[in-house]
């Protein structure tokens, strides 16, 4: 475990793990607070102390809870001095470890203004504890081994140099006026510290727990997990590093730090200095191997070899150093500018100092706004090398076997395409011949292929590439006429379409491409040297698909970037006609094909962590996604171009349109306000419904308890599909309508519970046919009686909230959360298909996707609540994050939040014990039970709370309470969606 701990103590706080450190300019100050002076003339302008919009400390809850963090840590290391239990300090100690750093970094800077030595002693003794006396009780345990002396003394060395750095930032953090400070409290500390970053460590943390407590349920030892705690803790340790150097970039001035902030504009065309590309390139490094070691989550077991354990550990240092040492370098030159400017600012009497400042700024302003109309060189000799890559590993010239699997393949694809359309003005005959060139080496590719088939006698699978060859060409074919589409289009345009689409839309495909491949790298990695793993290469298979299916959806939008922007309303897909299904037969079919893809990368994603996987089904779904996705692409493709011809066709009506839609700006929402959504949903919710009474049926007759599982596997499906489409056509007053919604209620609430619990009681199970019934009337009843309310509320939204709560919130946002979901009960299904439907091995699994989708049910319903009424309760009942900082909420809103808050950290839990096949444990059940009963109580409180201010909404009551009476800022604004489902949906993606 010793090169392991280096890495760890380096690691000082937690935040994002996205490859977007790029385009943060926030981990450039994170140095710059080291050691520069405060400002006299900030200083000279802080606002009066009386201010109350703003704050300068947060509650002292939060000290407490931090404090709470680290002595848990630190209780570890005393039970070890007196049990000598080694996993104490080697396992759960160095679970802990980054989780404790980043409360000591929140505890240190949560009250950067007091000075009182009560406070000061409770501070240095929280941080003395945490550092020496769990040092002090590590070497009463090992019995003062040299060896772990000699660690020890390192470990207090980081812990001293770290807690050195965190006390200058709160000096310096002191310093500041009341609006940055108040800013810096607010959005730095406690939303990307407390709330996002503590939960982003407990999701990692929660996985090396699980797999302590299977492998000691089954009787084997911790070391068993060595794989999920190197993987795990040291992408916690960069995590916090990471989040440390976010938090703290709040000390300086924005302006310094958009200057060194390696934005997109910059990485497009490469006009980067020394200080960037030390920034861009340790980003890159260190955002690689965070999805490397992200890619092992649930990977249990001991690693297969000492290499196999050092190539780990080298990620996980590789990663941390590149990220501090980036960090450093940009911290230096932050710094530099501070200290320049605050030196300019004290001449500024000087007119000239002054004049010269001013200038300097106006230039970096305008230097921000410049277009550009192609991206870099470098990315057009990027396209060429992936393209040798490509062809080096194709003749068998590369034999390294993680570059022989077909995984390689969309990386490299992402590679050639953002070479494609890096300079989409260009037309000379020239560039034009390199493109074509360029393209050639594929079908060169195909050549190769056709002639090895033709000589081993195999004239199908010739035939077959000779078919790719040409649609290779077509798709090139297309994609050139997409390249002039968007060579035509104005500056700006083109400016936002490489900025927008190419690079940042590049930077979030390869994101979740490179997960996917790290993932089954992993198992590649595993197997050299050893027998041809099947497994691992169905596993690839997978990998590439999802791949595929990512790359050609980037590829859909980038076509749709092409067009001009005043012609881009007419054809798009915006929420109200999806809503309303008012779409043609182009847009309908476009639709269903991306929904057949999206079902099959959740298919595919969680049919990877399988044990037996099946050729058949994998090239079946896989290769019915990506047929999907090219029609799909194709024909948005062919739409494009044939309106972009007849609007060019007929130049002078194109500009009376412009013309109208600039003068009448707001008339196309009006015009497109929807009343009701389509029949199509109600529809698949009551298939859904009966498929579901079906099973349950089955149940009653046969008594079989397949049938009863597979019917709980999408009983939250179906109770999320009727809560949507309940208020789908709120208008809609007709009896027949009515009688509708109560035989859907019925069917699948009252017909399926009572014939649950009648088959219950056949089996002899009288307690849990006692539940079943009893739901009847605590749960479904109560919410089909709500349900009636809010439809009232929905009922008076005037038109354009109306078509917004129908359009953005029913559709687009509940919808977006049956994708878990799905993934939820794929994975439960594929495992019941591997271990047999009477096997308890899926249990646990079942009963923990069972309880995610159930909060997510909650989620939906919350989202629904909150947005079922019009604006002025919604400002109202929102809470600011300000009065969250500091606690300044009613005993109600405290207990709202402290309730998610622990349904949160139930689902993370939960999460890390989806897919994992052992046998049943009830802690498992009790989790999920807890965190749905607060989330129940929560939502609850919410409802209720909604309802009473509705109520004193229209009775024109003026008797607000203490949280309603204020005007929050909708900046500052945390909705009770943010809590239901933001760190659980955050996590899962």
């Amino acid at each position: 475990m010793g090169p392991g701990e280096e890495t760890n103590e380096s690691s000082g706080g937690g935040g994002g793990l996205q490859l977007a450190t790029l385009t943060e300019p926030e981990p450039a100050s994170a140095q710059a607070s080291l050691t520069s002076t405060p400002n006299p003339l900030t200083q000279a302008s802080r606002p009066p102390e009386s201010n109350s919009s703003h704050i300068t400390e947060c509650a002292t809850t939060y000290s407490v809870v931090t404090a709470a963090i680290t002595s848990i840590y630190t209780t570890f290391h005393i039970v070890y001095a007196f049990s000598s239990n080694r996993k104490l300090v080697k396992f759960y100690g160095w679970v802990f470890l980054p989780i404790a750093a980043v409360a000591a970094a929140i505890a240190v800077n949560l009250k950067p203004r007091r000075e009182d030595w009560k406070y000061k002693t409770f501070l240095k003794t929280q941080l003395f504890a945490l550092s020496v006396v769990s040092e002090v009780c590590y070497n009463l345990g090992s019995k003062f081994d040299k060896d772990e002396l000699i660690r020890s003394a390192s470990r207090l060395t980081g812990w001293f140099v770290f807690f050195l750095f965190l006390f200058k930032v709160r000096k310096r953090l002191a310093s500041l006026p009341d609006a940055r400070l108040s800013d810096f409290l607010i959005n730095n500390l406690f939303k990307q510290g407390l709330c996002v970053g503590i939960g982003q460590l407990a999701f990692l943390m929660f996985d090396s727990f699980r797999c302590d407590f299977f492998t000691r349920s089954e009787g084997l030892g911790w070391q068993v997990c060595k794989r999920t705690l190197y993987s795990q803790t040291g992408l916690g340790g960069i995590v916090a590093l990471y989040l440390v150097i976010k938090i703290t970039s709040g000390l300086a001035p924005s302006h310094i730090i958009s200057k060194h902030t390696v934005n997109t504009k910059k990485f497009a065309t490469m006009e980067l200095n020394k200080c960037d590309r030390v920034s861009a390139f340790g980003a890159c490094i260190a955002g690689s191997c965070s999805l490397y070691l992200l890619g092992q989550f649930g990977a249990d077991g001991d690693f297969q070899s000492e290499s196999e354990e050092w190539f780990v550990i080298i990620v996980m240092m590789t990663g941390g150093i590149a990220l501090l040492l980036s960090s450093l370098a940009v911290g230096y030159e932050v710094r530099k500018d501070m200290r320049a400017e605050e030196a300019e600012m004290k001449l500024s009497r000087n007119s000239v100092a002054a004049r010269k400042l001013e200038e300097t700024k106006i230039a970096e302003q305008r230097s921000k706004g410049r277009l550009i109309k192609e991206a870099s060189y470098v990315f057009v000799v990027a396209g060429v090398m992936a393209t040798a890559v490509q062809l080096l590993i194709e003749f068998r010239l590369v034999d390294i076997e993680p570059l022989n699997a077909p995984i390689v393949a969309p990386l490299l694809l992402i590679i050639y395409l953002v070479s494609f359309f890096a300079k989409p003005a260009r037309k000379g005959p020239k560039y034009m011949t390199f493109l074509y060139m360029h393209f050639s080496f594929y079908l060169l590719l195909e050549a190769k292929h056709t002639t090895i088939n033709f000589r081993d006698d195999q004239p199908g699978k010739a035939i077959l590439h000779i078919v790719r060859a040409f649609v290779w060409s077509f798709i090139f074919r297309v994609g050139l006429k997409l390249r002039a589409s968007v060579g035509r289009l104005p500056e700006e345009q083109i400016s936002k379409f490489l900025m927008e689409a190419i690079f940042a839309g590049a930077g979030k495909t390869l994101a979740p491409v490179l997960f996917v491949t790290f993932r089954s790298i992993n198992c590649i990695v595993e197997s050299i040297g050893q027998e041809f793993n099947m497994a691992c290469d169905m596993a690839s298979h997978c990998s590439a698909y999802i791949s595929i299916y990512l790359t050609m959806l980037w590829c859909f939008s980038l076509a749709m970037s092409s067009v001009r922007e005043e012609w881009f309303e007419e054809i798009a897909l915006t929420p109200e006609r999806i809503a309303s299904m008012n779409l043609s037969i182009r847009q309908a079919l476009q639709g269903f094909l991306l929904v057949i893809v999206a079902c099959c990368g959740i298919f595919l994603f969680a049919y990877m962590n399988a044990e037996h996987m099946h050729w058949a089904v994998i090239r079946g779904v896989g290769l019915t996604g990506v047929a999907a996705a090219a029609v799909a692409l194709m024909l948005e493709a062919f739409s494009i171009s044939k309106a972009q011809k007849i609007k060019r066709e007929k130049s002078v009506r194109q500009q009376r349109t412009i013309t109208t839609v600039a003068f009448v700006e707001g008339a196309p929402k009006e015009m497109n306000a929807i009343e009701e959504c389509s029949w199509m949903y109600i529809f698949g919710s009551a298939l859904q419904t009966k498929a579901y009474v079906a099973l349950i049926i089955m149940f009653a007759v046969t008594l079989d308890n397949r049938y009863r599982m597979l019917a709980s596997m999408f009983l939250p499906l179906v109770v999320a599909s009727f809560i949507m489409t309940f208020f789908m056509k709120p208008l809609n007053t007709e009896n027949w309508y009515k009688r509708f919604q109560q035989a859907h209620f019925f069917l699948f609430a009252i017909l399926t519970e009572t014939l649950t619990a009648v088959g219950q009681f056949r089996k002899g199970e009288v307690l849990y046919a006692s539940v079943s019934a009893s739901r009847i009337f605590l749960v479904w009843t109560p919410l089909w009686i709500l349900g009636h309310t809010l439809l009232n509320f929905v009922r008076n939204l005037d038109k354009l909230s109306l078509s917004s709560f129908l359009s953005n919130t029913v559709i687009i946002k509940c919808s977006a959360l049956l994708a878990p979901m799905m993934f939820f009960s794929f994975e439960t299904l594929q495992c019941v298909v591997e271990e047999g439907i009477h096997s308890m091995q899926c249990r646990n699994t079942a009963v923990a996707a069972v309880c995610l989708s159930s909060y997510l049910v909650c989620a939906i319903t919350y989202t629904i609540v909150s947005k079922a009424v019009p604006q002025a309760v919604q400002k109202r009942l929102a809470t600011s994050w300000s009065s969250m900082a500091t606690l300044d909420l009613t005993k109600r809103k405290i207990f709202q939040a402290a309730l998610l808050s622990f349904s949160e950290m139930c689902s993370l839990l939960l999460f890390s014990v989806i897919g994992v096949v052992t046998e049943p444990s009830s802690s498992i059940f009790l989790t999920g039970a807890a965190g749905g009963f607060a989330a129940v109580i929560a939502l609850v409180l919410e409802i209720h709370n909604t309802i009473r201010e509705y109520e004193r909404y229209v009775g024109g009551g003026s008797h607000l309470g203490k949280e309603e009476s204020q005007e929050i800022d909708e900046s500052d604004r945390v909705s009770g969606s943010d809590f239901s489902d933001g760190v659980l949906v955050g996590a899962l993606i």
